[in-house]
């Protein structure tokens, strides 16, 4: 398996997402929005894809990580989300709130 430039990936995926907002069939038809007609536009959902599925594999190493050793890395962002009522069962809450962090933050 390959190792993926997280940070990079990340950046490129948001730039690509928001540049196709200017496409001229998204921005003149706005039903057009949620569909993915060009091979272009399908590699930025594949790639999208794919980062959520590598955030979802991370939280779940560390929700086993903590299982294990409740002291693991206490205090970083992802704990703490896993230790909070509110976020703890639900992983697509903890991946949207990681990838707004990031993206804030860049």
């Amino acid at each position: 398996m390959r190792k993926v430039d997280v940070p990079y990936a990340l950046r490129t995926c948001l730039e690509e997402m928001i540049d196709r907002l200017y496409h001229l069939h998204v921005y003149f038809c706005s039903s057009l929005t949620t569909r993915y007609i060009l091979p272009y536009e399908r590699d930025i959902l594949a790639n999208c894809r794919e980062i959520r599925s590598l955030f979802h594999k991370m939280v779940a190493k560390r929700r086993s990580e903590l299982l294990s050793d409740p002291h693991t890395k206490e205090g970083d962002l992802l704990s703490i989300l896993l230790s909070d009522p509110l976020f703890n069962t639900d992983d697509e809450m903890i991946v949207d709130e990681c990838l707004t962090f990031f993206f804030a933050g860049s």
